[in-house]
């Protein structure tokens, strides 16, 4: 198994659900079965993310409080392709309910019902609310952030929760007004004490294939290599595409 890691973003985000659900997605490609639980207690996206908001029967409250078994409340998505609509049966989700925060006993034994199920990796959407209990009980945490004050200092606690961390840098961009404002990803990764593991850039940057897009990547995989020492993957827009192209989940 390739393990159970909490994935939060440090302000509230979409990034951090959109991350798991492509992550899930080229996993299943290369014939890995991933579990994605939404334990965000404020904010569930998960259902959202993967479209099938309205397929939801049954969510983690229902397990967590013992009413369902785990099997019984997950759901596989449908995804639209060339050929027709298929499931994509590599791919289990439990929904996500807003709810109070569950107790760490509670967690660890919907964890080890996960386990069970012969998943090859787990990837649990957090919160504020939930992450400390998941730190404790899943073998790493992904945190994204962006470079601006307010997101550093809700990382910092973080990052010092306990257990291996990796960061993700968002909204990356590579101007001197960015640069100027912008902590830089050594120093970042110096500050929080844990590595940061991908980037991010910023949306205005996004137009897929165009001239602008391939010499704006290039300037940033140049900078992060001087600024880290190594090249640092970029998760372009989060697709899955880019993941796959930049090899992400084989570093």
């Amino acid at each position: 198994m390739l393990g159970v890691f909490t994935v939060m973003s440090a302000v509230p985000s979409r990034e951090a659900a959109h991350f798991c659900v492509c992550a899930a997605r080229i996993l299943a490609e290369r014939g890995r079965r991933t579990l994605l639980i939404d334990l965000c207690a404020e904010h569930p996206m998960l259902d959202l993310a993967l479209g099938v908001g309205e397929k939801v029967l049954y969510t983690v409250r229902d397990v967590l409080n013992g009413s369902v078994p785990l099997e019984n409340a997950l759901i596989s998505p449908l995804r639209r392709t060339k050929k027709g609509t298929v499931t994509e049966d590599g791919i289990l989700l439990l929904a996500g309910d807003v709810t109070a925060c569950p107790t760490g006993e509670s967690v660890r034994a919907l964890l080890e019902q996960a386990t069970a199920l012969s998943a090859d990796a787990v990837l649990v959407l957090a919160d504020a609310r939930t992450q400390t209990t998941l730190r404790a009980v899943t073998d790493a945490a992904l945190l994204f952030t962006d470079g601006s004050e307010e997101s550093l200092r809700a990382l910092l606690p973080l990052c010092e929760a306990g257990g291996p961390v990796g960061v993700i840098l968002s909204h990356f961009m590579l101007t001197a007004e960015a640069v100027n404002t912008t902590i830089a990803p050594r120093a970042l990764a110096d500050a929080l004490g844990a590595p940061v593991v991908g980037i991010l850039p910023h949306s205005a940057a996004r137009t897929v294939g165009d001239k602008t897009s391939r010499e704006f990547l290039a300037g940033v995989t140049n900078v992060t290599r001087r600024l880290m020492g190594e090249n640092v993957p970029l998760l372009y827009n989060v697709s899955v595409d880019g993941m796959r192209k930049r090899k992400y989940l084989e570093r």
